[in-house]
């Protein structure tokens, strides 16, 4: 059975812990373990990023937007095996903590928390959101996929599904 979009995005929206990957200023890879926002679906289809500017993701993220993002979502009870995971390449750009976009993303009752911890914290004056954007599609492995299928045929775990174009974003909203 073909895979959708929609499918998967469902999937991102039960989750909201994922590995942001930046470039730094090197040239290596810095990675992050974050919690994450997704846009509402009337928007382009993006994920945001609650963080503090003085962090060396945000940094990075200044100076090289390239990012890699992958969301895992683990087995609880069959731990040995791989988890299924849903990975993109896109961009990154910093917003304000004010920023309306981002601030709808986060309407969930644990980030709204997140946002209005940050509101009256001393974290406040340094607060910014990141908002990712994928570069066209979404790679998935094991998503979606029976047990006994992925152990069958471990390479048709993998799969890609294009972004429509409606969702895509060329611009800054």
């Amino acid at each position: 059975m073909e895979k959708t979009f929609e499918q998967v995005e469902k999937k991102i929206r039960e989750k909201s812990f994922g590995i942001l990957s930046t470039i730094s200023p090197s040239g290596g890879v810095q990675s992050s373990a974050v919690q994450y926002a997704v846009s509402r679906r009337e928007s382009h289809f993006a994920l945001y990023i609650l963080s503090d500017g003085t962090y060396v993701k945000v940094k990075n993220i200044q100076r090289n937007s390239k990012i890699s993002f992958v969301i895992p979502f683990p087995h609880h009870i069959l731990r040995f095996i791989p988890a299924p995971t849903v990975s993109f390449q896109g961009t990154a750009e910093v917003l304000p903590f004010d920023d309306s976009v981002a601030r709808a993303a986060y309407s969930g009752r644990a980030q709204k928390r997140m946002v209005r911890f940050t509101e009256g914290s001393k974290y406040r004056k340094t607060a910014v959101f990141l908002k990712l954007t994928p570069i066209g599609k979404l790679t998935c492995f094991g998503l979606g996929i029976k047990l006994a299928e992925m152990m069958k045929d471990p390479l048709n775990a993998r799969y890609t599904v294009l972004i429509p174009s409606e969702r895509l974003q060329n611009q800054r909203e």
